[in-house]
């Protein structure tokens, strides 16, 4: 399948192993060629008449390769969900997949697993992601389980202890593990730190400041601007004048934003990290603008993941990387960035949801739990005391005991493993709810006030109503969820904590019902945070077409109720524009009656905003 291309040092190197019946990971720089030497494995088996997987952490990593692979030979199909209301076969030859959509693919008898010859896990330094490393670990290694036969490839610019992880793939399937640990290198990266003021006005200014001062010196280089959050790239993109591509913005405008990038047309981008992981848009320098997002720390892969997009293979034998950030960063960025933390098990701070799961949704016992456990990275790294873990979760009514001494999970169990919540954070939340609070203080509050939330961190001096709680993340939380309920504007933390809380609320409201909360209230409650209001704005906000900013104009006119807009028509009509307004009135007089809406451009408009 590489007919015509001439391997480089390290792709001959791991060419050597490709027809081997072993693991491999394969440690190497970025732009190295690392995709190169995953894809010697895969069509290997794909030549062989096997199945191959290709991993990866990322929906955006998965697309791009279904693009690139869309003319080879074989079947392919991409699986970037970890559920589907109406499953097929997977009958094709090459399968693409996220780490999630492995973990809950591969549950039951997965007959199409066991055809599996490779499974090549890109980017598999994300084992030790806080937030996605569990699900990789635990899918992989029911993977193994299933179908011990396939080879498992590692592919990563980022693992200290690549030997210690050898050592585990040899424990999941039996196999020999080679090790290719290379600084083959044809970009090498010139870093360059710069502290910013702490203020963070001041820390913009300063951004913006060394920005123009490199573009000013490199007129005709290409550059990334990273950022963390949507809010600092709108601004920094405003301030500029340049092209800011995010995950927002439709498909169309960002492959735009690329190919005129590509063609030079454009010198410089504004960019998230979905530009860093999803998409080769190599450029002369790349800026990082700070290190956190919100209150958390930005991971250092995740900086390092940013940095590796400088630099052009072919072109250019250097990148240079401008890293921007605030005085308590700096030290940690700097020594992360020459020297990576080694990769360490996610699992035991999600031992209760897997073990919830492991019984919900697959039936296991005590012994079937503690020998999968065992073969875990999290098993071999960690002392994991499966006894006291199910005790615990006995406590907290998660899982019970049968009268044939069998485990079997209850409503509260049964919701955390369906819906991938904490089980424990669920026990506290359902409390907090059951007796149907409306104040925006009350919700906020059973939110945030949840074990992992229990941690300590940085509170930011722009919270508009700071409500203290006993961790800084929860006091974060809870303030900037109140402040959204009550209908205020997002700025500043605010930007970065609600937006994907409520792209996540409705998983949350819909655990809480299979946990026994009451599905009115919670219906009302997913009103409330999804378009940030209180409890007096509900009636009109179920309305189609009317979202949080038409129901903050009608209420700041005395309207809130349905029986308020049918008595001042006018008032409404002027405040919505009329054919809305009637469309609107008309189904509040005859709720049962199917009316279309006004073919305008306006109603189009009604529907972006009902979905804030």
């Amino acid at each position: 399948m590489h007919k015509g291309i001439t391997y480089n040092p390290m792709q001959e190197e791991t060419a050597k192993y490709m027809h081997e019946d072993c693991n491999l990971i394969l440690k190497a720089p970025t732009s190295s060629g690392k995709t190169i030497s995953g894809e010697q494995f895969l069509f290997s088996s794909l030549e062989a008449g096997q199945k191959a997987i290709y991993l990866s952490p990322l929906k955006a990593l998965t697309n791009e390769k279904l693009k690139a692979w869309e003319n080879l030979p074989y079947k392919i199909r991409a699986i970037t969900s970890d559920h589907d209301s109406k499953p097929t076969p997977i009958v094709e030859d090459l399968i693409l997949m996220t780490t999630e959509a492995l973990d809950s693919r591969s549950r039951g008898a997965k007959n199409w697993l066991k055809s599996v010859g490779t499974i090549v896990c890109d980017e598999s330094h994300l084992l030790n992601s806080p937030r996605r490393g569990d699900a990789f670990e635990v899918g992989l290694t029911r993977f193994a389980l299933l179908n011990p036969k396939a080879r498992i490839i590692f592919l990563s610019a980022t693992i200290p202890n690549a030997e210690e992880l050898g050592e585990w793939l040899h424990c999941l399937n039996g196999k020999k593990t080679h090790v290719i640990d290379t600084d083959y290198q044809p970009i090498t990266h010139e870093y360059h730190f710069h502290e910013g003021r702490e203020n963070e006005w001041d820390f913009e200014s300063d951004a913006i400041d060394l920005i123009n001062k490199v573009r000013r010196q490199h007129p005709d280089e290409q550059m990334l601007i990273f950022v963390h959050t949507i809010n600092k790239g709108h601004k920094i993109s405003k301030q500029l004048g340049i092209p800011f591509h995010y995950s927002k913005l439709s498909k169309e405008e960002r492959h735009n934003i690329e190919k005129a990038f590509k063609e030079k047309k454009i010198s410089t981008i504004v960019a998230t990290s979905t530009l860093a992981w999803g998409v080769n848009l190599p450029a002369d320098i790349a800026f990082i603008v700070g290190a956190h997002r919100g209150p958390a720390d930005v991971e250092l892969y995740d900086l390092k993941q940013m940095a590796g997009r400088s630099g052009r293979y072919g072109l250019s034998s250097v990148g240079r990387v401008y890293i921007i950030t605030r005085p308590n960063d700096t030290e940690r960025v700097k020594e992360g960035i020459k020297k990576m933390p080694p990769i360490t098990s996610q699992l035991p701070g999600r031992l209760y949801f897997h073990i919830c799961s492991f019984i919900a949704r697959e039936a296991m016992q005590k012994p079937e739990i503690e020998h999968f456990i065992s073969k875990t990275l999290g098993g071999r790294q960690h002392k994991i005391h499966i006894s006291e873990a199910i005790d615990f979760l006995l406590q907290y009514d998660a899982i019970r005991e049968g009268a044939d001494g069998n485990l079997f999970a209850t409503n509260l169990g049964r919701a955390a493993a369906l819906m991938y919540v904490d089980p424990i954070d669920l026990f506290y939340m359902r409390r907090s709810l059951v007796d149907q609070p409306y104040s925006p203080l009350l919700i906020a509050k059973a939110f945030a006030d949840i074990p992992s939330l229990a941690v300590p961190s940085f509170v930011p001096k722009d919270l508009d109503d700071v409500i203290d709680m006993n961790y800084g993340q929860q006091t974060v939380l809870a303030s900037c969820l109140y402040s959204w309920l009550k209908g205020k504007t997002l700025h500043g933390t605010a930007t970065v904590i609600v937006p994907p809380f409520v792209m996540d609320s409705e998983r949350w409201i819909a655990a809480l019902a299979i946990a026994g909360v009451n599905k009115n209230y919670l219906n009302d409650v997913q009103l409330m945070i999804t378009n940030g209001c209180d409890e007096t704005m509900l009636e009109i906000v179920s309305l189609p077409g009317i979202g949080r900013k038409r129901a903050q104009v009608l209420k700041s006119l005395g309207i809130t109720t349905k029986k308020q807009m049918l008595e001042r028509e006018d008032v409404v009509s002027n405040a919505l524009g009329r054919n809305l307004a009637q469309t609107i009135i008309a189904k509040i007089r005859n709720p049962n009656a199917i009316i279309v809406p006004f073919a305008s451009s306006k109603p189009k408009r009604v529907t972006g905003q009902k979905k804030r």
